[in-house]
Formats: structure tokens, C-alpha cells, sequence
């Protein structure tokens, strides 16, 4: 069944709710009719009743929908007109801009004039170099793929931070036979010093 509305006393026009029940008159002399009487009337019978078919509102064009509905009587019939809104368009998140780095640390200064081959490996390594690499490492070192040596090595030396979520740290902590939660443990002592 289409929409009903009814006219009230004030000549206020209300959409009747599907399916509940819907009073007519007042006081002693009001009627109660189910929705399923209602849908057996004819239109004159409904407006005896002061209850009328309201045509469903157009289809709204692209990009609008119908959010409200307006209704009017007009020449004993009701006028539907709808209140269009806009379609609410899906949210998607912006990225953040990419920023042109800035900054870069001293070890990767160095290891990129090596990679770029304006120095080479040993004056880069020797540009960071603090120390020497403990042996425990220069195991680890010596164990990886010739490809990633350098690399591993030049962090070793010239890294100002770990970073525990880091590969070459998962790398060594693995070697070490460490567990995910020594690790941690080890970082969270280690960050107390």
C-alpha cells in the first residue's frame, strides 16, 4: 500500500505509521481501523475518513535523495513534494604530504657517497667508526650474503640509535637465540641507562 496521510482538525497533513492502528473522530464517536481495513478502502472511503493516498515522491536526480517529504491538499488530493538533500560522498582519507627530507643521519651520509661510489667502503666505515665491532657481530656479519655486509656494517658502526622494530635487530636477536619478549626486555633496560 502507498503512503497515507491524514488530515487533522487543524488541517495539519501527518503520515500515518505502516501497520499501527489509526483513530478517527473524537472522543466517543472515534473509530479505530487496523492498517489492513485501510488497505481495502477506496480512495473515496479513506477520504470520508479524512485519510488520503499520498503518491510516492519522484526519484530524486543524481546525487540527491529525498531526506523529508512534504505533503499539501490540493483539489482533494495530495500534492507529495520532496525535500531533496545532497548524497553524502564517501570519506576518503587525505595521505599526509610527503615531505622532502631534511635531515639525514651521519652513518647514512656516509653510506650513500659509498653506495654512490664517491668515497669507498672503508673510508666510509672509517668516517664512523668509533670502535671496533665486537667478534659476537663480526660472526653475524660474516655470515650474511655479501650483498648486505656493508650495510649491516655500516650500522653497526655509526648508528646513534636502534630501533627495535628494525630487521637488522630482529636479525641479530635471532642469532643471539633472544626471544621477542627478551628483546623487548633488553630495550626497556637498556632505555633506563
Amino acid at each position: 500500500m502507498s503512503t497515507l496521510v491524514s488530515l487533522n482538525l487543524s488541517g495539519a497533513i501527518q503520515q500515518l505509521a505502516v501497520g499501527q492502528p489509526i483513530e478517527v473522530g473524537v472522543g466517543n464517536t472515534a473509530t479505530t481501523y487496523l492498517w489492513s481495513q485501510l488497505s481495502t478502502m477506496s480512495n473515496t472511503q479513506l477520504q470520508e475518513l479524512n485519510i488520503y493516498v499520498a503518491p510516492d515522491p519522484a526519484n530524486p536526480p543524481s546525487g540527491k535523495m529525498v531526506c523529508g517529504v512534504v505533503y499539501e491538499l490540493i483539489n482533494n488530493g495530495i500534492v507529495t513534494t520532496p525535500i531533496l538533500c545532497d548524497v553524502p560522498l564517501p570519506t576518503v582519507p587525505t595521505p599526509p604530504p610527503v615531505l622532502p627530507v631534511t635531515a639525514i643521519s651521519r652513518r647514512q651520509f656516509f653510506q650513500q657517497l659509498a653506495i654512490n661510489k664517491i668515497i669507498n667502503q672503508t673510508e666510509a666505515l672509517a668516517a664512523v667508526k668509533t670502535g671496533e665491532i665486537p667478534p659476537e657481530f663480526t660472526a653475524i656479519l660474516t655470515a650474511l650474503p655479501v650483498a648486505e655486509q656493508f650495510s649491516v656494517e655500516m650500522i653497526l658502526s655509526g648508528a646513534t640509535e636502534f630501533d627495535i622494530n628494525n630487521t637488522l635487530t630482529t636479525q641479530l636477536a635471532t642469532q643471539f637465540g633472544w626471544t621477542a619478549d627478551y628483546l623487548q626486555t633488553f630495550w626497556d633496560q637498556a632505555s633506563l641507562l
